[in-house]
């Protein structure tokens, strides 16, 4: 039979309430790295929500809207802080440094995006959305967790029952929140055998690295204090991050199969499982602060399962790379349009970008993408977030700064860094398929993002498919930015997989074509903004395409679903029974 007549889907339309769904019994499903496709009959549902047309739209690259004022949110974040005082002993010299992190997405279902903010001193804090970046605060006060220090916060949908749970990590604890519906929440972390961190916890990411349909988790660890674990650095010792195989009923601890080396495991910031070899299984990108002296940012190959034991091989020595001294968050997002991609490091000092050219090697692009962006030594950034902000298909990096401790601090080992290092925002300027060429935006926030910043999440607020922006602020209110709609189409893919127990499909990845390009994306939980979490979905943006020419889904499990002729102003919503 020839490929044409496989690519064309039996499809019967439903208009209901602004939406219309495609009913397939027919989809194009293939195995990964096999050169001949097969119809298989499969339950697969399209939902498609169009959006509204831009009324008002602004120029390119974008800009942003203050929503805070009247979004109802008055979370004000307060951090421990060192002391710094001639003759005063300072047994933490990290309080103050970390956490700060935001989880935005939909935890009730009601389809309006909810907001949980980790507080570090006094109780957690969620919103519940009501639409259109308006909040309401949550009165059942089951996740404050009063009294403890939360740093992080995450969701994935641990169990596949179709609720985001939530994850909050803490100096020396860890919670699993499962999401029992009803806005309630119910935390599983010591049931589930999930253990303390020793001290401060890293980045932690969600992924089903072996594929058994349900959903893994890596823990990060950033060390402990005081600990002195090299003779010519005193900085915070090192201890072991978490591995945890999801086993359904329980989390299994499989931390002894990556080969690290005792004292050099890294002081873990951030972490995401991602295809970094592009062979169809995730691997697992573990970002570590104090590279050079605990443990250079580590690239886990999954190799897979050798016997009874699963086989990790880190590629950093191969890579490229090389040290990466104060990484504390990353992005991997293609950003040239090749199809590949890109590995986009924050630091101390100049930010770290890095183009594939091979298998697990990449070359050192920030000279040459970035020539014109000027950084300070003294400059140290966090969240690393891709945006398409005006929606041409070119993507903005949003890059969120703040220093160390307090406004001010001197650190132990002499270096100071300035206060109010302004946020920014990235964008493009080459022509669609040249060197990417970015330089700073001007005047695309509201008013200076100055505030010490730390985590930041993705998500449409005000349900009109332009990417919204909340970042927050030590010692502050947290920004929240509505993307303003320009003359672009924008194109929001969600999915739904009921097959398994990786409800959202976490790993797959996403392709969509228009007449004049094409965008890759890969669904993650866990591994964009520092410390944070998100809503899975993606954003694309389609510049002035008239349709969707072609929408291809390669689920975790490695069958492929290909969808023609779509709308290009929508939210699609793809689902497997």
């Amino acid at each position: 039979m020839r490929l044409y007549r496989l690519l064309k889907p039996l499809f019967q339309q439903d208009f209901r309430a602004g939406r219309y769904r495609y009913h397939s019994s027919f989809l194009l499903l293939c195995m990964v790295n096999m050169l001949s496709c097969v119809s298989t009959k499969e339950a697969v549902s399209v939902d498609i929500e169009p959006f509204a047309s831009c009324l008002d739209p602004v120029d390119r690259p974008g800009s942003f809207a203050d929503a805070l004022p009247n979004s109802g949110i008055d979370f004000v974040h307060v951090a421990r802080t060192p002391v710094f005082e001639e003759g005063v002993e300072n047994e933490d010299p990290l309080e103050g440094a970390f956490g700060a992190g935001i989880v935005a997405a939909d935890l009730d279902r009601d389809g309006f995006v909810d907001l949980f903010f980790p507080q570090e001193v006094g109780p957690n804090k969620l919103y519940w959305g009501k639409g259109n970046a308006d909040f309401e605060e949550d009165t059942a006060e089951n996740l404050t967790l009063n009294g403890e220090r939360s740093l992080y916060g995450n969701t994935a949908d641990y169990n596949g029952d179709g609720l985001l749970d939530l994850l909050v990590t803490g100096y020396q604890s860890i919670h699993l929140f499962e999401n029992m519906g009803n806005r309630q929440f119910v935390d599983r972390a010591e049931e589930l055998n999930l253990q303390d961190p020793l001290g401060y916890p890293g980045g932690a990411a969600w992924g089903d690295y072996d594929r058994d349909g349900d959903l893994d988790l890596f823990v990060g660890s950033y060390g402990l204090v005081g600990l002195e674990s090299d003779s010519d650095f005193d900085g915070p010792g090192v201890a072991p991050s978490q591995l945890y195989r999801n086993e359904g009923t329980h989390f299994s601890d499989h931390s002894f199969e990556l080969p690290v080396v005792a004292g050099k495991e890294g002081a873990c910031l951030h972490a995401s499982f991602r295809d970094l070899d592009d062979d169809g299984d995730l691997d697992l990108l573990q970002v570590n602060d104090f590279g050079p002296w605990l443990g250079m940012t580590q690239f886990w190959e999954n190799v897979g399962l050798d016997g009874q034991r699963w086989v990790w091989v880190n590629r950093h020595a191969s890579s490229g790379i090389g040290e990466l001294a104060y990484p504390m968050g990353s992005l991997f997002r293609d950003l040239n349009g090749d199809g590949k991609a890109e590995l986009w490091f924050s630091d101390i000092g100049q930010t770290r970008l890095f183009s594939p050219i091979g298998v697990w090697e990449w070359a050192d692009m920030g000279a040459v993408w970035t020539s014109a962006v000027e950084d300070e030594p003294s400059d140290v950034s966090w969240s690393v977030v891709d945006i398409d902000l005006d929606g041409d298909g070119r993507i903005e990096v949003y890059i969120n700064y703040g220093p160390h401790l307090g406004a001010e601090p001197p650190l132990e080992w002499g270096e100071v860094y300035a206060a109010n290092q302004p946020d920014r925002l990235l964008f493009n300027d080459a022509p669609r398929g040249a060197t990417p060429n970015y330089l700073l935006a001007e005047d695309v926030f509201p008013y200076p993002q100055t505030g010490n910043a730390r985590g930041s999440a993705i998500a449409d607020l005000d349900g009109n498919g332009v990417p919204d922006l909340v970042t927050s602020n030590i010692g502050a209110t947290p920004a929240i930015l509505l993307g303003q709609c320009t003359d672009a189409k924008r194109f929001v893919v969600e999915l739904r997989d009921r097959s398994s127990g990786n409800y959202f499909g976490i790993g797959a990845k996403v392709t969509v074509e228009t007449e004049e390009f094409m965008q890759v994306q890969e669904l993650s939980a866990g591994g964009r903004g520092s410390f944070s979490g998100g809503e899975p979905q993606l954003f694309f943006g389609l510049d002035r395409a008239k349709q969707v020419e072609r929408l291809t889904v390669e689920w975790p499990d490695g069958m492929k679903t290909v969808l023609e002729a779509l709308c290009a102003h929508c939210k699609v919503i793809l689902s497997r029974e």
